[in-house]
């Protein structure tokens, strides 16, 4: 049976449609590929380059941080609000401490220098006045903790500036058993004594023999619990956060 034009425009009409649709299918598909292989090449170029932009933003952010600070702590000082004398745990770079502020690691400063503290200091610890009372040497907090006068758990002659040396509290261990052992023992004989009688009288002689034993047992176990399988330490300490202890040394920052 012929197929009428209607019809046979029909059939051309799908096949161009068939192979229109291919075409652009393969077009897309060469389009994704070429997607696939620009994106894998911006991971491999641009990751690191963005890895080490959000570094350095960081770093920045960390510097900004301790410079807001520092200037804080300037504008307070300004103020006349933090007396010489002060001191504020620091955790900026070594470099970076404020001005008008020291580092207490027991250097030494000059009366012509920094003559409130020097006078602070040498009133306060006299045994700290160097060189004919030109100099004073600050206290070295490195390593230290600091610790709040008062509630009457010092002496009566502690006072605000004296350092103590490290202590172990009192405390009790408990035993669970005592034992103890001690012997002796003894055997032997007297070798005893005889005489010699006149003639018609019978020897006389004596003598001793005998043995003993004596036992005592005593000793001292004790139980006691350690839960630090390793050697002992060199301290015992809290937990804690390393910082630089500095001091106002200045009313003003220069």
């Amino acid at each position: 049976m012929a197929l009428s034009k209607i019809e046979l425009g029909a059939i051309v009409a799908l096949g161009t449609s068939i192979v229109t649709g291919a075409f652009v299918f393969g077009q897309l598909f060469s389009k994704v590929e070429v997607l696939e292989s620009r994106l894998s090449q911006y991971e491999q170029q641009s990751l690191p380059a963005i890895k080490m932009e959000i570094d350095t933003k960081r770093e920045e952010l960390l510097a900004s941080i301790r410079e807001e600070r520092v200037k804080a702590i300037e504008f307070l000082s300004k103020s006349g609000e933090i007396p010489v004398g002060s001191v504020f745990p620091y955790i900026g770079k070594e470099s970076s401490i404020p001005g008008g502020y020291l580092l207490l690691n027991g250097q030494t400063i000059s009366k012509s220098d920094f003559p409130e503290l020097f006078s602070l200091i040498s009133t306060l610890i006299p045994s700290a006045i160097d060189n004919g009372g030109s100099f004073v040497q600050l206290p070295d907090l490195r390593g230290k903790f600091l610790r709040g006068w008062g509630k009457k758990v010092d002496n009566s002659t502690t006072k605000v500036g004296d350092f103590q040396s490290s202590q172990v509290g009192g405390h009790i261990h408990s035993y669970s058993r005592i034992t103890a052992f001690y012997g002796h023992n003894y055997s032997g004989a007297d070798m005893g004594w005889a005489s010699v009688p006149k003639s018609g009288e019978a020897l006389r002689h004596s003598g001793e023999g005998g043995d003993g034993s004596n036992k005592y047992r005593s000793g001292v176990r004790a139980a006691i619990e350690n839960t630090e399988p390793m050697s002992a330490k060199l301290e015992t300490r809290p937990e804690n956060f390393t910082v630089f202890y500095i001091v106002k040394a200045k009313a003003s920052n220069k």
